[in-house]
């Protein structure tokens, strides 16, 4: 704390110089006072969560919530969390050098659930227990990131604004596996890297999408075109996983895959019906270059709108 020097007993009156000195300390003594208030204040209503908060303040009262670098404001009103002020927290996020480690909490673990609230643990390593399918992530500011790691099988459901997963499609996990998510804002979570505890890599999607009727090729007529597996690096393999598919209406058509002109074991005879069903025969090996195109053989009721997806499994040495 500043040393403040009382000088009114002199017998002269005080130079500018002194007065200047004085008024000095007396102004660095009060903002010192005032940020040991604030401190004060914030420690003693201080919450991890704004439900922590709701729950502890009564109505009219201020809590604060730490979130991402900053300490939120919040009065309570009508029974809801009004946020009023933001400050910076502790530590400087002007920019500059640490001098030494920063260090993350402890992990935690969370139960899985349709949403989990990610963004209110009091880490950033969370291990995921449970095998619950989970849908959402929870709401936190822009640009804060998770690691999650799973402790056994569930769902991770894809969606193209609130849960983007990688190639587009489902995540079902295994134990081990780990996560690393992207709030981007409003409850909007991206997967920025995913790793499996096995080395898999996740499962790539090809879509197929037939706008209309669905006929039987004749000739070059009604050909659907297929895809190339693309080059492979040193070490990795690739194979043909599974099949999806649907029609938007009509009876049914009758579907197979064939790799580079030859029916694959285990793709032929897809009967696709207005029901979306899952084909998961025994995996098949492929090769760079190989070419996967899909053939119908037979139509019933005049199928309309065809959707068929087939999963590509990448493994890494």
């Amino acid at each position: 704390m500043a040393e403040f020097t009382y000088r009114n007993v002199v017998q002269r009156a005080l130079t500018n110089s002194e007065v200047d000195d004085n008024l000095r300390h007396v102004e660095e003594l009060h903002d010192e006072t005032l940020a040991a208030r604030d401190i004060a204040v914030s420690e003693s209503i201080l919450y991890t969560s704004t439900v922590d908060g709701l729950a502890a303040t009564a109505e009219g009262g201020y809590f604060v919530v730490t979130e991402v670098g900053e300490l939120v404001y919040y009065r309570v009103e009508s029974g809801v969390a009004v946020e009023k002020a933001r400050i910076g927290a502790r530590l400087p996020f002007a920019g500059g050098t640490l001098t030494q480690a920063l260090n993350h909490a402890p992990s935690v673990s969370l139960a899985s659930a349709a949403t989990v609230n990610i963004g209110a643990a009091a880490a950033n390593a969370i291990t995921i227990t449970g095998t619950t399918t989970i849908t959402a992530f929870g709401t936190i500011a822009s640009g804060a990131i998770r690691v999650l790691t799973f402790a056994g099988a569930l769902t991770l459901t894809h969606n193209a604004t609130s849960l983007i997963l990688p190639g587009g499609a489902n995540i079902t996990t295994a134990a081990g596996d780990v996560a690393v998510m992207l709030s981007l804002g409003s409850g909007n979570w991206r997967c920025i890297a995913y790793q499996r505890a096995s080395g898999t890599v996740l499962n790539v999607p090809h879509t197929w999408a037939v706008a209309g009727e669905v006929k039987v090729p004749v000739g070059d007529a009604d050909v659907i075109p297929g895809f190339f597996v693309p080059s492979l690096a040193t070490g990795q393999t690739v194979k043909l996983v599974e099949a999806r598919h649907k029609i938007g209406s009509g009876t049914s058509a009758t579907v197979k895959l064939q790799k580079n002109g030859v029916d694959i074991t285990g793709f032929t005879g897809i009967s696709v019906t207005t029901t979306a069903t899952l084909t998961n025969p025994a995996d098949v090996a492929l090769a760079a270059g190989d070419y996967i195109q899909p053939i119908v053989t037979a139509v019933s009721g005049t199928p309309k709108n065809l959707t068929l997806t087939v999963a590509l499994e990448y493994r890494r040495a």
